[in-house]
């Protein structure tokens, strides 16, 4: 029998969570926290996981969140974000990745592919796929009416008062952002 690729079923959620601690990141935080995990991939028939089976084992996954998950106004964008993507070492059965991709893409009638934090890996598997890649712009602001920051210290140039600049914001609470 060959490989079977499938959207992964509840009753291979063991399975795939003990891949994931073994194939692709021992202690992985979806291993060590299952509410977060079910959070982020847990849909309402399946879990949002591409696997790739060999007789009943998991050879290969491709996880994805689909973010009409977390606001049905997002469902017409057919908006995915793919997450951890891994084929088992030793796996003789070239172009697996690929053909979940495909699997992926098939089911969701070509849905809009996202992702970040790309690896040297993907980078050509996106380009023959024709995706647009680029650099992500990272921002922050600090906020001036502050002297405790948690994860650095920010240059005092680099801080701005909220009350009396130019700058333009506005709080959101349950919004969808496009």
């Amino acid at each position: 029998m060959g490989i079977k690729i499938s959207l992964c079923d509840f009753s291979d959620v063991e399975q795939l969570l003990s891949f994931i601690d073994s194939d692709w990141k021992k202690d992985h935080i979806f291993v060590r926290d299952r509410k977060l995990f079910d959070w982020q991939h847990k849909g309402k028939d399946n879990y949002n996981f591409v696997v790739a089976k060999n007789e009943d084992d998991i050879v290969g996954i491709l996880g994805y969140i689909p973010l009409a998950q977390y606001s049905s106004i997002l469902a017409e964008n057919n908006e995915l974000w793919l997450a951890i993507w891994k084929v088992k070492d030793g796996i003789n059965k070239p172009g697996l990745g690929l053909m979940m991709l495909k699997f992926l893409n098939k089911k969701y009638n070509n849905p809009s592919i996202c992702s970040i934090g790309l690896s040297k890996q993907v980078i050509p598997i996106y380009k023959a796929f024709k995706y647009q890649i680029g650099v992500l712009s990272h921002l922050a602001f600090f906020n001036n009416g502050m002297d405790d920051f948690k994860i650095c210290t920010p240059d005092v140039n680099n801080k701005k008062d909220f009350k009396s600049n130019d700058l333009t914001y506005r709080v959101c609470d349950d919004v969808a952002f496009y």
